[in-house]
């Protein structure tokens, strides 16, 4: 498929649930890198190395929405709202931050280490998502403390 037709399938929330289509991910990794499942394995990091990065930035968007409230009203229910929004983003991100190895067994083969990490980036995609949507609703409601404040 080239990347000019629309996807036959939308992962709810920036990630495939299914291990059926998870398997397919994979499947299709290793057909990229012709069944090499070091360039894979290659590939699948730097695709954790920039969701790290993202939530790195999403992280420094929800302290700059929470040092907003602090100037703005909290006291209101969207002040409160967008608070605790937006340290649940937060909250999320730093988990995902959490860094865990795997047993010694999933770093015997490069095919166990890419399963490990695909695993990984998978959740990781979902963790960011779901704080994207956190932020947004954040960010919405801070601007409905601030407009609320003006008027």
């Amino acid at each position: 498929m080239s990347t000019s037709e629309p996807s036959p399938k939308s992962y709810w929330m920036g990630s495939p649930w299914w291990a059926s289509d998870r398997e397919a991910f994979k499947a299709a990794i290793l057909s990229r890198y012709k069944g090499d499942a070091e360039l894979a394995f290659s590939y699948v990091n730097q695709v954790i190395d920039r969701q790290i990065s993202k939530a790195s930035g999403l992280l420094a968007f929800n302290s700059i929405v929470f040092a907003g409230l602090q100037v703005a009203d909290t006291s209101t229910f969207a002040g409160k709202l967008s608070a605790v929004l937006s340290l649940l983003a937060a909250l999320l991100l730093l988990l995902l931050m959490h860094v865990k190895w795997g047993s010694p067994e999933s770093f015997q083969t490069a095919e166990d280490d890419l399963d490990y990490s695909l695993h990984m980036c998978f959740n990781r995609a979902m963790a960011i998502s779901w704080s994207l949507a956190l932020s947004v609703g954040a960010t919405a409601a801070t601007i409905w403390v601030v407009v609320s404040k003006s008027s």
